[in-house]
């Protein structure tokens, strides 16, 4: 029996080897851009929020490894590059795009999913970097993935997977959320909103430039106590800057959306505020 229990465990060594051996570490790349715009980099975390990225196992739902974009600035000389752009292996590979690196053993083909979670929101940029993990209010980060075969040994790095994150970066800066504002207070009755408006990497928008205001509708309405009391079109006045006025005869409970659409790229952004009027 003594001699049975030593066979067993040798064997079960020689098995636990082998199957060790065959783990094989294999690189995966990821990088993220911006739909209609640039390659993300770090100034996210400082300006708009962490940037996330989560790798599962795509059968189990099992967490692979998660982590944040890293890299240098974007450089928006890449903008619109999607590694196919312009040439069949024209890069968005650089110096100055960001990245997330992680090394996964693997003995076997292994289908992930890569999913990134990128803030639409700059509000919450100090709170995300220092809870480092893939919290952000509903509504206020948005949700792209890939799914990717690994083979093991078989790196995929360089450009590595690029995933691409739609919409826009909108900020209601005032009024702001919570608000308390004073009828009186009002010139004429009439309540100026001012909203930010970038992409998702953070590149700006201007008259005629290369990020067109001309091609983006930007419009709000208002409720008071859930009725919708006004609408409005928002202006461009400075670069990714936008205003518009409501009118207010009454004290009340107020929500403001304000929303964003590219006609040409079909970027679209939503931003809401509640705040009260006495």
């Amino acid at each position: 029996m003594k001699k049975m229990r030593i066979l067993l465990v040798l064997t079960g060594l020689l098995v636990s080897r082998g199957l060790l051996a065959q783990l094989q570490p294999t690189h995966l790349t990821i990088r993220v851009k911006a739909k209609d715009a640039s390659p993300f980099g770090p100034h996210h975390a400082d300006k708009y929020g962490a940037v996330f990225v989560r790798v599962k196992d795509a059968v189990t739902g099992k967490l692979v490894t998660s982590g944040q974009l890293g890299g240098e600035p974007a450089d928006s000389g890449l903008a619109g590059n999607t590694g196919l752009a312009g040439g069949r292996y024209d890069s968005v590979k650089g110096k100055k795009t960001g990245r997330f690196d992680a090394v996964i053993p693997i003995s076997e083909p292994t289908l992930v999913t890569a999913e990134v979670v990128a803030p639409t929101k700059k509000r919450n940029a100090a709170a995300s970097r220092a809870a480092g993990n893939f919290s952000y209010p509903v509504g206020e980060s948005v949700v792209a993935s890939a799914q990717i075969w690994l083979i093991p040994g078989r790196d995929i790095d360089g450009e590595g997977e690029v995933i691409e994150i739609p919409g826009f970066i909108l900020d209601i800066q005032a009024p702001a959320g919570g608000q308390a504002v004073r009828l009186d207070s009002l010139s004429g009755q009439v309540l100026a909103v001012n909203v930010s408006l970038t992409m998702m990497c953070g590149c700006k928008i201007t008259p005629g430039g290369r990020w067109n205001s001309d091609n983006i509708e930007v419009a709000g309405y208002l409720k008071r106590d859930g009725k919708r009391v006004g609408n409005t079109v928002f202006q461009i006045k400075d670069t990714s800057r936008y205003q518009g006025v409501f009118g207010i005869r009454e004290k009340g409970k107020y929500e403001l959306t304000v929303s964003a659409y590219d006609r040409v790229s079909k970027n679209t952004g939503v931003d809401r505020v509640s705040f009260k009027v006495d």
